[in-house]
């Protein structure tokens, strides 16, 4: 998914890994050691513990003994998937540019496919373990995996995907994004 963004967007606000990296730039800048080490903790918890085990209680836990009482088992994760995907749409495919809120089509449906596919992967892994922890675990792993992959990070007043500023792709008219701060 990664490299799919990065061949089709490179480091424009089309990749939603670069968008959603470009959102952290509104940190106040200059950081101090100190407060680098508070908003890691806060995002490292975040991250690691509501996005696996929070996500994996709601989509592959209620909702799936919900779903199954009316559904088949491959119908259950298809619906699952399909809300984890729309949900997911919050993180990137309605981009905040200089004139507002802006849907990127083509990149919302990539992004869609992607996050519908990982939440199969994510009900798979459920399926085979029997139980939700095989779901947490793939997803901690998923997270982890692309949090070392991305790299990204803060530097004073730029914000970075990896080794490369993030750059600005020129939309037409009045949808440029936001300044970097």
């Amino acid at each position: 998914v990664f490299a799919l963004f990065t061949a089709l967007y490179a480091h424009t606000i089309g990749n939603p890994f670069v968008y959603i990296a470009s959102s952290y730039s509104a940190i106040p800048q200059p950081l101090t050691d100190s407060d680098r080490a508070i908003y890691f903790a806060i995002f490292a918890v975040v991250n690691m513990t509501f996005s696996p085990i929070g996500e994996e209680i709601l989509y592959r836990g209620m909702s799936t003994e919900m779903l199954r009482t009316r559904l088949s088992a491959f119908s259950t994760a298809l619906a699952e998937a399909a809300v984890f995907a729309l949900v997911h749409l919050a993180h990137f495919g309605v981009v905040f540019t200089v004139s507002g809120w802006t849907f990127l089509p083509v990149p919302s449906v990539l992004w869609f496919v992607a996050m519908f596919l990982t939440a199969l992967v994510f009900a798979a892994a459920r399926h085979a373990s029997g139980s939700l922890i095989g779901a947490i675990l793939a997803q901690l792993r998923q997270a982890r995996r692309a949090a070392a992959r991305r790299g990204g990070r803060l530097q004073q007043g730029q914000a970075t995907f990896g080794q490369h500023p993030v750059q600005r792709r020129q939309l037409p008219g009045k949808l440029q994004p936001l300044p970097v701060r």
